[in-house]
């Protein structure tokens, strides 16, 4: 709402049609009609991510070049519901799915998940041996102890960016 007294942009006219750069402080004028605009845009990015859920501990065991590496991480839902993971994506991986590893009479291997609820008020751990991220075609510039964007989807567009540390196989 303008705060000026003027109405619509009438005001712009007193310095000519040709020469609105002659106004005496036109951003004081153009500000209380825009300030709450760019105060809206700026919280978008929050608004966006859509999710109760945080991840911490993320981590990518990065052991062949050009071979698939496994990433980890916790995540916790701090909201009333709960939140599906249906997705994930980062510049440094071709392609991410979530997996999990199962032991059948003996033999293990992975399979992939196409969600993985994340309970409300709780958590869900993506550790070695279980549920994880497969990174798929990683990038040959990953580097042992750089740190390795992600961006988590869940169901209903809600979406968390996170980091992983890129660790050798024990982990370190």
């Amino acid at each position: 709402m303008m705060t000026t007294g003027r109405k619509g942009w009438s005001f712009l006219r007193q310095a000519g049609p040709a020469d609105a750069h002659r106004l005496a402080r036109p951003l004081s004028r153009l500000t209380p009609m825009f300030g709450g605009a760019a105060l809206a845009l700026a919280a978008l990015p929050a608004l966006a991510a859509g999710t109760t859920v945080r991840a911490s501990d993320g981590w990518l065991r990065f052991v062949i070049p050009a071979r698939p590496a496994a990433g980890y991480l916790t995540l916790t839902n701090t909201g009333g519901r709960t939140e599906v993971l249906v997705g994930a994506s980062s510049p440094a991986c071709g392609a991410i799915m979530i997996h999990r590893s199962v032991s059948d009479n003996g033999s293990n291997a992975m399979e992939g998940v196409k969600a993985l609820p994340v309970p409300a008020n709780g958590s869900v751990r993506l550790a070695p041996g279980g549920y994880h991220l497969m990174c798929m075609r990683p990038a040959a510039d990953i580097l042992h102890r750089s740190s390795v964007p992600l961006t988590l989807t869940f169901r209903g567009g809600g979406r968390l960016r996170t980091d992983l540390v890129v660790k050798n196989a024990l982990g370190r």
